[in-house]
């Protein structure tokens, strides 16, 4: 548990850091495609994040004993689902 938390903070310190890298492109006036270009990227690193939480509440929150291998098709095919949408 500490290691998924522990990974998902680190993450989250990176976007932090790019979040403070567009906030002084701006204010530098910086090429307004340079500046979209790194709101993608911060976009696309906090939907990876987004799925790794998703896929942590679906294998290990709302697992039960008596499914886990049903489960784990289960999860599979949402996860599927889930990049499909992104």
């Amino acid at each position: 548990m500490q290691t998924y938390k522990s990974n998902l903070l680190h993450r989250l310190k990176i976007i932090g850091g790019h979040l403070n890298a567009v906030s002084q492109m701006i204010q530098d006036d910086k090429y307004c495609i340079f500046i979209s270009q790194q709101i993608r990227a911060i976009n696309g690193s906090l939907r990876s994040v987004d799925e790794l939480i998703l896929e942590h509440h679906l294998k290990i929150c709302c697992r039960s004993k008596n499914n886990a291998l049903e489960l784990d098709n289960n999860v599979s095919q949402i996860l599927k689902v889930f990049h499909k949408w992104n």
